[in-house]
């Protein structure tokens, strides 16, 4: 089920996919981020693209993303954004079932 999925994307969509990775990892890189940052930003953007292409895979990347970002929110004390990560972590569950 999931080989088919993810085979079922053109070209495009993967050169897209893979030209913003760069991108991302590129920039976080020149300003010196965290780890936790830039797999948090990868997971992001796979769940958006894969999300636009209405594929069932991004809630798993859309899970990793919540977790990671509540992290990261929590230690820089942004706790609006905690709350609403921890609503979009559920989402993300019940998308999967």
């Amino acid at each position: 089920m999931l080989k088919a999925q993810l085979y079922s994307l053109s070209f495009k969509f993967y050169f897209l996919l893979l030209v913003t990775l760069i991108f991302v990892i590129t920039l976080s890189l020149i300003i010196n981020a965290d780890t936790l940052n830039i797999f948090t930003a990868i997971c992001g953007i796979i769940y958006a693209f894969f999300a636009g292409a209405k594929k069932l895979i991004c809630f798993i990347f859309g899970i990793m993303y919540s977790i990671c970002y509540i992290y990261i929110a929590y230690k820089t004390n942004l706790y609006g954004d905690v709350m609403l990560n921890l609503i979009y972590l559920p989402m993300n569950v019940l998308g999967i079932i």
